[in-house]
This record gives C-alpha cells, structure tokens and sequence, in this order.
C-alpha cells in the first residue's frame, strides 16, 4: 500500500511533502503512523506492512485516497480486477525504448495505461484554490495586457509554467518504472523471476 502512494504521487505529479491515508467505507485507514495524523491513537494500520492484493480482495472494492489534509484532496481508487500481464495489451510505444521493454529486469510496481490533464499544482489551496487558479489564468489568457492586482500577479508567477492540459503517457510511464515491486512482497506472492506480477490496472 505504501507503493500505492507512491505510484499516486508519480501520477499526479506531487512530491510527498504532506500526509495522507487511504480509508475504507468501514472506517478502516492505511497509512504512515505519525503523530501529526489525527487517525495515529492506533487505528491507522501501517501501510508500509499491507500488501495490495490484501486491501483490495475483489473486483469493485473501492477506497478513498485523502492527501494534504490542509488542500483536503480525496481520490476514488477503485479495483476494476487482475490482470495477467503475459496476455494484458500494454501500451506499447509508453515503455518501449530502442527495441528493450522497460520490463526487462525487475519488476515493476506499476504501468500507466492511459490519462488525461495535469495534477492539481501542489500546496494551491485545493479545490477552490484550484479553480481560483484556472480562472485568473484563462482571464490572463484572454487578456495578456489586463491588469491584475498585486495578489494576482504574485499567485502567477508561483504557477510558473504550469500547463493543466498537459499529460504525457510515455513520460508519466518513464516515471512510474522508477517504482520497483518489493521483493519481500514479490515472495510472499510467490512472484517467480523473470514474470510480472498480476495485480490491478492503473
């Protein structure tokens, strides 16, 4: 669960500077035990020590991903089922390079098969922060010689190049191969060398 986090922060594009849990519908939460999470009193179960396959244990069991209790940002993460990945249609030209799959080796934690959109820049305030931040840049956008207030101005450059639209398929896949599957999870799963581990599709 813990690779999990990981793999959201990669595909969101944010640096895990802010807690965060991950709950189910019967009040149960995975996390990092810290003693700045209201949940640390002993019923938040150590992420780091769940695998996976154990949380999510049938095909539409969801969980809510909560991370920044300040911006307050909450994901549906919903298991759709295993796939096998010797007969599962990759997206091939994402994890391809110079005729070698970026599989080759160890075994990766997960593949991106598809997205839409640039996370949320982190530390904006959250939603409505978020869309405070839209709208001052397509009024920009629609006027480049308006003039904007000091705040305004401020809250731009801190943006800095930041493109909503934008999302990358082979990039975000570049990034999510840094992420490896942990060995003494790969065992316990009775993963052998050489196969790619089943599990849910990102």
């Amino acid at each position: 669960m813990a690779q999990l986090h990981t793999v959201l922060q990669i595909a969101f594009g944010w640096t895990n500077s802010h807690l965060h849990r991950f709950s189910d519908k019967a009040g149960q939460s995975y996390g990092t035990p810290s003693r700045d999470d209201p949940d640390y009193s002993g019923r938040l179960i150590d992420e780091r020590r769940v695998c996976v396959g154990e949380v999510f244990d049938c095909a539409g069991k969801a969980l809510a991903y909560e991370y920044d209790f300040g911006d307050s940002w909450i994901h549906k993460i919903t298991f759709e089922g295993r796939v096998e990945s010797e007969t599962a249609t990759y997206p091939r030209e994402s994890f391809v390079e110079a005729g070698k799959g970026v599989f080759s080796g160890k075994k990766r934690a997960a593949v991106c098969m598809g997205g839409a959109m640039c996370g949320p820049p982190e530390d904006c305030g959250g939603v409505y922060g978020y869309q405070e931040l839209l709208e001052l840049r397509a009024r920009r956008a629609k006027n480049p010689n308006a003039r904007l207030n000091a705040a305004d101005r401020e809250r731009l450059a801190w943006l800095g190049e930041w493109d909503a639209d934008w999302f990358d398929l082979s990039t975000a896949n570049t990034e999510l191969g840094k992420v490896r599957v942990k060995k003494a999870f790969a065992r316990k799963f009775g993963f052998e060398a050489g196969h790619e581990a089943s599990g849910p599709r990102m």
